[in-house]
């Protein structure tokens, strides 16, 4: 099984490489960082709870939060100060 599966990955991967090389570079998409960032709030915005937790587990190393006191209220105001990705 696991040579079947290592030979459509290596088959998978010749064509895909065949693709890139007749597109060339020029036609990957760039996009701007504004863009990005646009594009992922929007889409985490669709996500489960779920699907969020993976995400972080899988690709987000540490978040450092500050919280902040807020007078005349039990809770403060958190904000976000570092993401570290792995």
């Amino acid at each position: 099984m696991n040579a079947r599966l290592e030979k459509d990955k290596s088959a998978v991967q010749f064509e895909l490489d065949k693709l890139t090389a007749e597109l060339g570079e020029s036609a990957l998409p760039t996009l701007a960082p504004e863009e990005i960032v646009a594009t992922f709030c929007e889409s985490w915005q669709r996500l489960t709870d779920t699907e969020k937790r993976r995400f972080l587990t899988k690709y987000v190393k540490k978040i450092v939060v500050r919280n902040d006191p807020v007078e005349g209220t039990h809770y403060g105001k958190a904000s976000v100060v570092r993401v570290e990705f792995n």
